[in-house]
């Protein structure tokens, strides 16, 4: 009867409250986690928030509580002390130095010196009874820090906070896998600790499966806190991923079933606009010309110039690869690369089909059609039906099977490394490394100390590819058959260890580690003395006599390539894993060689883009002189080092063999001493000469798409030089048909037998035809016709004819007709295969009619489908005034009235160029307005009335872009871009003209730039806007700065003047841009 009037809810708290003073509350909560002991680390048993508040009362309570038996007033619940510190770094703590007092806080509690002294001993004594990891450091047991890490990470630093502090990088690190705690300032510990490194991993885990419950913490459901930002901070890590790595070096295969070849190219393919956070991470933010190189073995294959971010032409560098090849990119004037890889031939690799036929590496089996290939040493082990078939590729017998795209079992290959399976749900596992090559200038091939390199597990899923970095990486030379955790010298793989066993494939490099050097010693003619020292072995060369010290003598006609010597390098105790090297041969010489390998020669023309691809050897003798433009220089050897001088005084080392870009500075310098003689693509050169200490001298130039094609009779064509001479040039031209710049390109090759190009019969009813080059900057388009010869008097007058019959074309056309599809479609083509604008007369006719200019922009413009799309277009348009030799800016007095400008354009609302601007308009509604809107199509009436708020809207939008377009080109400079005042006062020259105000000129502000004579029809015109109290180079500005007033007031139209004037202005403005706009700013508010 006595139970009867008790409430069965307190009869079980009565018996939870006695078990759990029976057991205590740490083995109540391991309970309600369903955990037998306890576990490796405290943060494993994903303490919820009730327990946590449960546990913070219950050690508030504890002080109260008195124990004759013990002085220690926690020491029963010291598990639950040693608990409440790992939980309360996990939830609470976001600063100030580790301590007891911190932790005793929290509880709300009064602590005395004696309570603190408790709670800390009580602690001790359960990190030791739960047999937790303790850390030894700084002479004694760090049993704080080791109670803290227990807990895993501080949260509230982790998920909250300041954008771009030490806690933020760690953070945004540990989602892209990158675990390191240095910054962090949590001490040696940290970096030791195996509870914080395997809290990070599950949290990695948890982030990157998207489960909730994996996370290292407890989370009740996805709507917990931390796990929502760190979901949202991983998506945005991946978007940024993108951005800091937009460059990519991948492998394309062809093979031929027929012949059972294989060929391959690599292809390096990178962004036009870079994104601003690659730019910060590379320090080139504030870099406002840089260029990004593609090399292979060491030798510049392709250069990619960027001018405010922008590379004006696409950014992919393919070529034909061959076994061994090392192929690297390199961004600006750092000196180690950026990426660099090398295909390794000797494991198997899985191919995939693209659309165009060709193949790239990827596992896409039971998707489409996939290629496996089988090196030597390895075979199939499973039971399969495919046929193995012999391949060639290169030099080497390869084994190949075709899979076909409804394959779903799995094949199995084997070697000596391991087991490899191929499959759908196989991901390829393989080994990158993170760390360039050591600097070594003098040596051919790259070199790695393998002790201080990171290497990255990779893998490819659905998804794409992931990168993860491992400590855990395996070494082995090529005699060895075990892995081992230490790297012999010499040429090695290494590999990273996959946790779940999974092969990898290794990656293949040469260890040299530290304590290697090269050292000219002495050169001439014939022969030369080296000095190779290293540390891990001894040096020996077939192709020279060893001297005292470590020199070595070597003379030229030992040397099978008088480019190179190579020496052997063989490891201490290791003679089997010897190794060569390429050291660049610095027999006393002067030379320049081109991209063939020839000897440049007098009055020769080097295209602008090769620069770097041409290569000078300078050893034994000076340059007494050598000059370009208007800068003279010397090359002197001091101390066996080669300098550059000027003006008397040493600039800087070199060294004696190198690219030919070292001697001039830099891409954008030549650039801007091209753009200096104000000369349009065909006549523009930058002469150079070298004299030498010798007497001889060497004359060539510089220039943009110097070589032309010539037709030549029989539908043969030839490439032409300086003089209309035949030059060396094999690569491959694409043919264009005039009349219609949407057909795709035709390629030919360069016929070794007959020394010439031919003319497929295909393009006999094209008629006139363009030839340009698939290399872009050395091919000056030229204009062929396999049904008439065209001599130089027929070319001029049908050049003539076809400028007026566009110019009169122009003046009646209207949006969507057939000349503005043939304008749009050449300003496309033009921008994808990197044809100067100037060379197509559609563009040069419009580029001389702003009304023209206005339509042509606008068009461009509603094509684009965002602001990035916009941002895009606006660095082409920049690229195609350059070519053609006008700036935007020289819009600004039309731009009031863009809708009467583009009045004369739109004649019929009905064209489908019109509709297409009326649909997109539309579709950036939402909802029901969407559909209303896009319903009035079938409505004359009201589309008619809609299309009047449609162009209101798109020509505001448009006119704001336009202006910003005009302000851009206006602050156009080379080298360091405009500061805040001068954009302000190009804003208000553009966008408001009528708040100008007159700004002071400091009084020792100089005008460095001037130009040469460029003719007396040009000086006649400038002469025309002279002020005769101004001298010298301020002169020549003020006549430039009064033209650009005149054709702003309308007093003269710049677009239809002579080409030289307008280049000479656009040089004026670039060259001297805070002068210039100051200048103009003054002049016209008065």
């Amino acid at each position: 009867m006595f139970f009867r009037h008790l409430n069965l809810s307190k009869i079980l708290r009565y018996r939870i409250k006695s078990k759990e003073k029976a057991m205590g509350y740490f083995e109540t909560i391991l309970t309600a986690h369903n955990l037998e002991k306890c576990p490796e680390y405290l943060w494993q048993i994903r303490v919820t928030a009730e327990e946590y508040a449960n546990l913070k009362q219950l050690l508030a309570r504890q002080i109260h509580i008195y124990n004759r038996n013990c002085s220690n007033r926690f020491i029963t619940v010291r598990k639950e002390c040693v608990l409440y510190i790992a939980e309360f770094w996990r939830r609470e703590y976001h600063e100030g130095p580790h301590s007891v007092q911190m932790i005793l806080d929290s509880l709300g509690i009064y602590v005395t010196l004696e309570l603190r002294d408790e709670f800390y001993e009580s602690a001790q004594r359960g990190l030791k009874a739960l047999d937790l990891e303790l850390f030894e450091g700084n002479g004694g047991r760090r049993y704080l820090d080791s109670m803290l890490y227990q807990g895993g990470l501080p949260m509230k630093l982790v998920t909250g906070s300041e954008n771009g502090g030490v806690w933020d990088r760690f953070t945004r690190g540990l989602v892209n896998r990158k675990v390191d705690f240095e910054e962090l300032n949590l001490g040696i510990v940290a970096s030791q600790s195996k509870c914080l490194k395997d809290y990070c991993n599950q949290l990695i885990i948890g982030v990157e499966s998207a489960q909730f419950m994996l996370m290292p913490f407890y989370c009740q459901n996805e709507q917990d806190v931390w796990y929502i930002y760190l979901q949202e901070l991983a998506k945005q890590e991946k978007i940024r991923h993108r951005q800091i790595h937009p460059y990519s070096l991948g492998w394309e295969f062809r093979i031929d079933t027929v012949e059972k070849k294989i060929y391959s190219k690599y292809v390096v393919e990178g962004y036009q606009n870079l994104p601003e956070a690659f730019l910060i991470e590379n320090r080139l933010a504030h870099v406002p010309f840089f260029s990004v190189q593609v090399r292979k073995n060491g030798q510049a294959v392709d250069t990619f110039d960027y001018v405010k971010n922008f590379c004006r032409y696409p950014v992919v560098s393919k070529h034909p690869y061959a076994d061994g090849d090392s192929i690297s990119l390199f961004l600006h004037e750092q000196e180690k690369p950026y990426i660099t890889d090398y295909l390794d031939t000797s494991i198997p690799h899985l191919l995939y089909r693209k659309k165009d036929g060709k193949y790239e590496l990827g596992n896409q089996i039971g998707r489409t059609d996939s290629f496996l290939l089988i090196p030597k040493d390895w075979y199939i082990e499973n039971e399969t039906s495919f046929t193995i078939i012999d391949y060639q590729w290169g030099n080497r017998i390869i084994q190949g099977i075709e899979i076909p795209s409804d394959f779903i079992d799995n094949i199995i290959v084997k070697g000596a490394d391991g087991i490899i399976t191929f499959g759908m749900a196989s991901p390829l596992y393989w080994t990158e490394m993170a760390t360039p090559p050591l600097y070594i200038p003098d040596v051919i091939e790259p070199l790695y100390n393998a002790e201080n390199s990171i290497f990255s597990l990779c893998y490819d899923t659905d998804n794409g590819k992931k990168n993860t970095r491992e400590i855990n990486v395996q070494f082995r030379n090529k005699q060895q058959t075990e892995w081992s955790d230490k790297p012999s010298y010499g040429e090695i793989f290494a590999r990273a260890v996959d946790t779940n066993g999974n092969f990898v494939t290794p990656i293949k490099l040469m260890n040299i580690g530290n304590g290697f050097s090269v050292s000219l010693q002495h050169a001439d003619k014939d022969t030369c003395q080296i000095k190779v020292t290293w540390d891990h072995g001894h040096v020996t060369t077939n192709e020279g006599v060893k001297k005292a010290n470590d020199v070595w003598e070597i003379k030229k006609e030992d040397c099978p390539d008088h480019r190179c010597i190579h020496f052997t390098l063989v490891p201490e105790g290791n003679s089997l894993n010897q190794f060569t090297i390429s050291v660049k041969a610095p027999f006393k010489d002067f030379s320049i060689i081109n991209i063939y390998g020839d000897n440049v020669i007098n009055d020769s023309w080097v295209p602008y883009t090769d620069i770097d691809k041409y290569q000078y050897h300078i050893v034994g003798q000076n340059v007494k002189q050598y000059s370009f433009g208007d800068v003279v220089r010397e090359l002197r050897w001091m101390n066996d080092k080669l300098y550059i001088f000027e003006k008397g005084k040493a600039i800087k080392p070199i060294p004696y063999e190198g690219n030919l870009l070292i001697l001039f500075d830099s891409r954008e310098n030549l650039r801007s001493k091209l753009e200096r003689t104000s000369m349009n693509m065909l006549n523009a050169e930058l002469k150079v000469s070298f004299s030498l200490s010798n007497s001889n001298s060497l004359e060539f130039s510089i220039k943009d798409s110097p070589y032309r094609p010539k037709q030549i009779g029989n539908g043969r064509l030839i490439i032409t030089g300086n003089n209309h001479t035949p030059v060396k040039f094999t690569g491959v031209l694409k043919l264009l048909k005039l009349e219609e710049p949407e057909l795709e390109p035709i390629e030919i090759s360069f016929d070794e037998e007959n020394g010439s190009y031919t003319l497929p019969e295909d393009i006999r009813p094209w008629g006139k035809t363009i030839v340009i080059g698939r290399t872009r900057g050395r091919i000056c388009p030229a204009l062929v016709d396999l049904t008439r010869e065209m001599d130089g008097a027929f070319r001029a007058n049908n050049r003539e004819n076809a400028i007026s019959s566009i110019k009169e074309k122009l003046k009646k056309s209207t949006l969507g007709d057939n000349l503005w599809k043939r304008i749009l479609g050449w300003f496309d083509r033009s921008q994808k295969e990197d044809i100067p604008a100037s060379s197509i007369l559609e563009l040069y006719c419009t580029a001389q009619d702003y009304k023209a200019l206005i339509c042509l922009v606008f068009q461009l413009f509603v094509k684009c489908t965002d602001d990035n799309e916009r941002e895009i277009l606006k660095e082409k348009l920049k690229i195609f005034s350059s070519d053609l030799a006008f700036q935007w800016y020289w819009l600004q007095p039309y731009l009031s009235g863009i809708f009467s400008q583009l009045n004369t354009f739109i004649s019929d609302p009905m064209v489908p160029a019109v509709q297409d601007i009326y649909i997109k308009w539309s579709m950036t509604y939402k909802g029901e307005d969407m559909i209303k809107l896009l319903s009035a199509l079938n409505d004359p009436e009201q589309y008619m009335s809609n299309i009047v708020q449609c162009f209101n809207d798109v020509l505001s939008l448009f006119t704001d872009w336009l202006k910003d377009l005009c302000v851009s080109s206006l602050t156009e400079s080379y080298g360091i871009p405009s500061n805040d005042i001068i954009v302000d006062l190009a804003e208000t020259i553009i966008k408001i003209p009528k708040k100008i105000y007159p700004i002071e000129l400091k009084k020792d502000d100089y005008i460095d730039s001037n130009q040469e004579y460029l003719g007396e029809e040009v000086a006649l015109f400038f002469n025309t806007y002279n002020e005769p109290n101004r001298s010298g180079n301020e002169q020549w500005l003020f006549k430039r700065v009064n033209a650009v007033v005149a054709h702003i007031k309308k007093g003269v139209d710049l677009f239809t003047v002579k080409d030289e004037i307008r280049r000479s202005i656009i040089f004026c403005s670039k060259s001297s841009n805070p002068h210039f706009i100051i200048a103009l700013n003054n002049k016209l508010s008065h």
